[in-house]
């Protein structure tokens, strides 16, 4: 433990430093005492070695917390108390092996949220977060990205009561900003106090598992980059070593960049890069060339949809399919920007890559401002996420809970029956997570459907339909044209 003591009497000080851990229900599990002399106006370090015996590990499963109480003693008078809460853990991410929890493998099923909170608008309420959050808890979401700044403590707080490990992220933009208004202008003066700031105030949380330099960095792919990119990890490295460096891009899309390059020297500066939309030939492609990374999928999918709209599922993959004559986006999971694929893409893709540390949904809830396909009055809000803006599910949070989590569960798109005439004929999809499902109509079977069961290259079980599925709208050659192929499968591999 290293607390920093600040004398601001005037006179050198004898100050004894009690420092005692306490277990989750708040019992005392451990202590240390240790005395220093602070001069006048100034500040000095007490370090202390703090043992605890079989300690209460802190999981996404268990997420127990231990407290830090801090006290400061002047002669026989406590000039402060300080209370830090703490959780005990081991994270491991490796670039062949992925994530481990305390031992265990796991997989990164997370999302991006923007700050705002809906109609609430963008200042914080911690209820409402908790809402947020709770709803994608309930998702089966494990991680969220800050996209793209540093977070209100309240939200370190929040994930680590909950079980969600974080991203936390720095900036959107270094010297090179993306509007006239943009972080660009303070960038040179304020970037390492700034991030100093960030890693100081969520360091001690065992929600935090790496520390992003930035997003989509226009600088990043630049020469003058590579020292921006430095300053950012200096100041990282000064206030905690202990986590991982990541960057999340968009830059690397097209596969590794060419040798020797400022996009390719950038590489060597941090631990993982977070890929922003790349289809699975890329990653495949970067995993080979750039061994010492660990891989995972900053933003996926981007795939816009409303809640119980629907529209043409015969028309696969097809740009943004709006509906006619409304402001609303088709929600069988064809409404795709032309940056990106299906959510049922990029749950396969990162799936079947044991490498790959997992993947941060575009986005877990509907959010303010880019407003996405539609930019146009009055509408002012993207229509990316799994859940609306008031924290409704649309049907690609059953489609993401289907493969996120293991309490049986059927969904079935459309939701929305409500807009179909008596005989008009209606594509019913089963979102689930077990193995067979019976679709009835008026109490009457209209038929069983069955999963396969089925194995990852590394022996994880998984249920999938044999047919094409037409889930990957950059494939247009091969058996199964617009659909994704497994690496284990027969047919090859994308």
């Amino acid at each position: 433990a290293r607390t920093s003591v600040v004398n601001a009497t005037g006179s050198e000080k004898p100050v004894t430093v009690v420092s005692t851990v306490k277990d989750p229900e708040g019992k005392t599990v451990a202590h240390a005492r240790s005395t220093l002399t602070v001069a006048a106006d100034t500040t000095r370090d007490a370090t202390q070695d703090i043992t605890v015996d079989t300690p209460r590990l802190w999981s996404l499963d268990t997420p127990r917390l231990y407290t830090l109480e801090t006290e400061l003693r002047v002669g026989d008078e406590t000039t402060d108390r300080y209370r830090t809460p703490f959780g005990i853990r081991h994270v491991t991410i490796d670039p062949d092996h992925g994530l481990t929890v305390n031992g265990e493998y796991t997989k990164l099923q997370g999302v991006n949220l923007h700050h705002d909170l809906g109609g609430l608008g963008a200042a914080f309420n911690r209820d409402a977060f908790v809402r947020q959050l709770t709803i994608m808890k309930s998702m089966g979401v494990n991680a969220l990205r800050t996209s793209h700044n540093p977070p209100a403590p309240e939200v370190v707080e929040v994930c680590e009561r909950l079980g969600i490990v974080m991203m936390v992220e720095a900036f959107d933009c270094w010297r090179t900003g993306k509007t006239a208004h943009d972080y660009g202008r303070f960038f040179d003066e304020y970037c390492e106090a700034d991030t100093a700031e960030m890693v100081g105030a969520a360091r001690n949380s065992p929600a935090v598992i790496m520390w992003s330099i930035g997003n989509e960095i226009t600088d990043s792919t630049s020469t003058p980059g590579l020292a921006m990119a430095q300053r950012i990890i200096d100041a990282i490295k000064r206030t905690d070593d202990t986590r991982p460096i990541v960057i999340g891009s968009n830059k690397y899309r097209g596969g590794p960049p060419a040798p020797g390059s400022a996009a390719d020297l950038m590489l060597a500066k941090v631990d993982g890069l977070g890929l922003n939309y790349n289809i699975a030939s890329s990653v495949d492609a970067l995993h080979a060339r750039y061994p010492h990374l660990f891989l995972f999928e900053s933003e996926t999918s981007s795939a816009t949809s409303s809640r119980g709209a629907y529209q043409e599922p015969e028309r696969l993959n097809t740009a943004e399919n709006q509906t006619p004559g409304k402001r609303e986006a088709s929600a069988y999971d064809n409404n795709i920007v032309n940056w990106a694929a299906s959510g049922e893409y990029e749950l396969k893709k990162e799936r079947d890559r044991p490498f790959l540390t997992g993947q941060f949904l575009w986005s877990g809830i509907d959010y303010i401002g880019e407003p996405t396909p539609y930019k146009v009055f009055p509408v002012k809000a993207s229509f990316f996420g799994a859940v609306d803006t008031a924290g409704f599910p649309k049907d690609a949070y059953y489609l993401f809970k289907s493969q996120w989590t293991s309490e049986p569960m059927v969904h079935l798109v459309p939701m929305n029956w409500t807009d179909h005439r008596p005989g008009e004929t209606v594509e019913v999809w089963a979102y689930a997570n077990v193995d067979t499902v019976e679709l009835f109509l008026n109490g009457h079977s209209l038929g069983v459907r069955r999963f396969d069961t089925k194995k990852t290259t590394d022996g994880r079980t998984y249920l999938e339909t044999t047919e094409a599925t037409g889930d990957d709208k950059t494939v247009t050659t091969g058996p199964y044209p617009g659909s994704y192929t497994s690496p284990n499968n027969s047919a090859g591999k994308l």
